[in-house]
């Protein structure tokens, strides 16, 4: 068995004899107790009655009550019970308790007891009185009793507080109010009753503000509605002074004010105000300063802040009536400012002028090279009103105009205020720089390199530096040991400024000479010869070979090495060597013989592959047809020569052989059919000579050596080789002329299931 504290959910397990096991659940409900009603009291005792109220429990659908122990019975009442008939001196016992929940428990309960007692007690209200202040709990009330057993409470409003007697003067705020009387018996009471109260007093404050700054002339007004009597009124400021007893006070400085108004009653309203004034004047002075020493254009502006709007302006001397005047020299300016109130200031502004534009010097630096354009201008100049702008007559806007050319300049400057100067310069430059050149000399005989060159310099700046462009650098005005060519010369002057200019040395004319040679006609020679064709140089030459010989041809010389030394007529001298050939003999590389193609056939064919010689070689066979190709055709079988030769008649012979092959010849060979009409006859052919590999061809489909299953008759065959030489051959293959006969004789066996029978073919 579950017996829970709580409301709990438990799971039941039945199992049966057979093991067969049922799962449920249950839920047990568990009802709390209600605590017992609280604040249990007797709250009105009647004349045969008493009546008991109580808190409410929370969750309870209702009460039950038991009088002097009795049953449990429903209250008749709402959170009340009261029990009737009672006579003076009735004890009364009362227990109360809640009820509620589908369960019923057994809950607490909350008793008290009484003896009930007839009252005679009688309250009655003897008057009241108003507040004396709206909102302010002074009000009063007479509560009169009689019949009462003393002492006597009077309770305000039910709670509290509690007085000893019904005179409640000056106690009380407006409003409903009760008082619940209790005589020394218990017995009570209740009076009502309702306090007034008089209108609030309401007070409002209001001021006129000064007309001018720090003038004692603003106004303060009250004004009170409600109260009690008549309202007096005291003024005073808000950080204390002179107090002013009436509603308006006139001839007041700015500031906080405070009133205080008082009814008959001394009732009484506070309020504050303020008197403003016009802010105090403020001036901003603005100037235009004159644009230029001396001038007429300068103008002042008065910006006028405090007073109050609008302005009126009077300008000392001038008869000006408005903030800004204009078309005026440097000096001090006066001004008069009225505001709407008639409200008067006094300022001035001083209009400046700038210092006199002086032009004081203008510099040049000039142009470093003949047509350069690096000279300068710089101008300069003080006062006025900075900054400056420059505009040069060649656009440029700087204090230093740069990147000049050689000329006149000239350059307005202008400052801030637009007032201008001007000023001219003349920017020079040095004379052009210039080269040439003198003693120059050219080169005398080919190769020697003593041509020599001077540089003359006129314009730039002095002093001179020289740099030349040959293999090793070379400063002086002037050089020797020149090649022919061109040279180049940089000149440097003291400035800087470079021109460049080139030299030509003239090469000589070469000595060229051109050996013709004329190689001797065949190997062996001696009827070469070597011609010197000679250009260039100073004719006339002198020519001497090394082989011994003079004169421009060395005749009938065999192949070889030859040199030969030139000198023209200015002692120039020129040597050259030539080599005169050997012509390059007939040479046969090959000579290759095909036979013929078939025996007795005359196609046999030669061919020669020759070299060398001089020009085209020919060639000429000695066959009867005197072939003249490198390749003989159409040849028997012999032997044969050929001689090749080249353009100058020289030569070279060779022979070769041709054969041919053997004969070409076949023959058959073959097996005849076996039986009358039998078709296993054969026939072989059998090939001697020609050219393998061979093919055959038969009277039959058949195309081997041998052909097969042949029946008897005439066969033959072409037998062609590998050149195409073909032979022939026949046979007959034969058949026997009739079919087999057999005869057959027998002997009967003797006796039956003997085996001696016979038969015989």
């Amino acid at each position: 068995m579950a017996s829970p504290a709580s409301s709990t959910i438990y799971v039941v397990i039945a199992t049966d004899k057979f093991n067969c096991v049922h799962h449920d659940t249950a839920t047990i409900t568990v009802t709390n107790l209600f605590p017992a009603p609280a604040n249990l009291n007797a709250s009105a005792i009647g004349a045969s009655s008493i009546t008991w109220t109580w808190d409410a429990v929370a969750g309870a659908s209702g009460y039950e009550v038991s009088i002097n122990g009795g049953a449990w019975q429903p209250a008749n009442g709402s959170l009340a019970h009261t029990v009737a008939g009672l006579i003076s001196g009735d004890t009364v016992n009362i227990e109360v308790r809640a009820i509620g929940g589908s369960v019923t428990c057994l809950p607490e309960a909350s008793s008290d007891t009484q003896i009930f007692v007839v009252c005679t007690l009688d309250a009655s209200l003897g008057g009241t009185m108003p507040t004396l202040c709206a909102g302010t709990p002074t009000g009063s009330a007479t509560i009169s009793v009689t019949g009462a057993v003393l002492p006597v409470e009077y309770i305000l409003n039910g709670s509290g507080p509690v007085y000893p007697n019904g005179n409640l003067n000056n106690i009380l705020p407006a409003g409903d109010q009760y008082v619940v009387v209790r005589d020394a018996d218990g017995c009570k009471d209740t009076v009502y009753f309702t306090i007034t109260e008089p209108a609030a007093l309401d007070l409002t404050a209001s001021a006129t503000d000064a007309l001018c700054n720090g003038d004692p002339d603003g106004t303060v007004t009250a004004s009170a509605s409600g109260g009690t009597g008549n309202i007096n009124y005291a003024w005073q400021g808000c950080a204390g002074g002179a107090v002013y007893n009436m509603a308006v006070v006139g001839g007041l400085y700015a500031g906080c004010y405070a009133v205080t108004a008082t009814d008959a009653n001394g009732c009484s309203a506070t309020d504050s105000v303020t008197i403003g004034e016009p802010p105090v004047y403020g001036f901003t002075s603005v100037q235009d300063s004159v644009s230029c020493n001396g001038g007429m254009d300068g103008s002042a502006t008065i910006l006028v802040t405090g007073g109050s709007p609008p302005y009126t302006y009077v300008w000392s001397g001038i008869g000006g009536n408005t903030p800004t005047i204009t078309g005026l020299a440097a000096g001090f300016y006066f001004v008069n400012v009225i505001d709407s109130n008639a409200c008067e200031a006094a300022t001035f502004v001083q209009v400046f002028e700038p210092p006199p534009l002086v032009f004081d010097s203008i510099t040049f630096k000039a142009v470093s090279c003949f047509g350069g354009n690096n000279g300068t201008a710089t101008v300069f100049v003080h006062g006025g009103m900075p900054p400056y702008t420059y505009l040069w007559n060649n656009t440029q806007i700087t204090q230093k105009a740069l990147n000049l050319t050689a000329g006149n300049y000239s350059v307005v400057v202008t400052d801030a205020g637009g007032c201008s100067v001007s000023a001219s310069v003349v920017v020079t430059s040095p004379g052009e720089l210039m080269i040439g050149f003198g003693n120059v000399v050219d080169e005398k005989c080919a190769g020697d390199c003593q041509g020599q060159a001077t540089a003359q310099v006129t314009g730039g700046v002095m002093p001179y530096s020289y740099l030349w462009s040959t293999p090793l650098p070379n400063t002086q005005p002037g050089i020797t040991g020149l090649c022919p060519g061109s040279y180049m010369v940089t000149v440097e002057d003291a400035n800087g400024c470079t021109e460049d200019e080139k030299v030509t040395i003239n090469a000589a004319v070469p000595i060229d000479i051109h050996l013709q040679a004329v190689p001797p006609a065949c190997t062996g020679d001696n009827n070469g010869s070597l011609e010197a064709v000679v250009t260039g140089g100073e004719s006339p030459y002198q020519i001497q070979w090394g082989a011994g010989g003079t004169g421009a041809i060395l005749p009938n010389i065999p192949c070889g090495n030859y040199y030969m030394t030139l000198t023209d007529n200015a002692g120039c001298v020129k040597s050259d060597s030539a080599f005169l050939p050997c012509p390059e003999p007939v040479e046969i590389l090959s000579i290759k013989a095909e036979k013929t193609s078939c025996f007795g056939t005359p196609d046999g064919q030669i061919t020669v592959e020759a070299q060398g010689g001089t020009g085209q070689l020919s060639y000429l066979w000695n066959d009867p047809n005197a072939q003249i190709d490198s390749v003989a055709t159409n040849l028997p079988v012999g032997v044969y020569t050929v001689t090749v030769s080249d353009g100058n008649g020289c030569s070279a012979t060779a022979s070769a052989g041709i054969t041919e092959p053997s004969a070409l010849t076949v023959t058959l060979s073959h097996t005849d059919v076996s039986c009358f009409n039998g078709s296993d006859g054969t026939v072989t052919a059998n090939t001697f000579g020609g050219t393998g590999p061979f093919t055959y061809t038969w009277n039959t489909p058949q195309s081997d050596q041998k052909i097969t299953d042949l029946p008897a008759g005439a066969y033959f065959v072409t037998v062609t080789d590998a050149k195409g030489c073909t032979t022939t051959a026949n046979t007959d293959i034969a058949a026997p002329a009739t079919a087999v006969e057999v005869m057959v004789t027998q002997t009967v066996f003797a006796c039956f299931g003997e085996n001696n029978g016979a038969a015989t073919a």
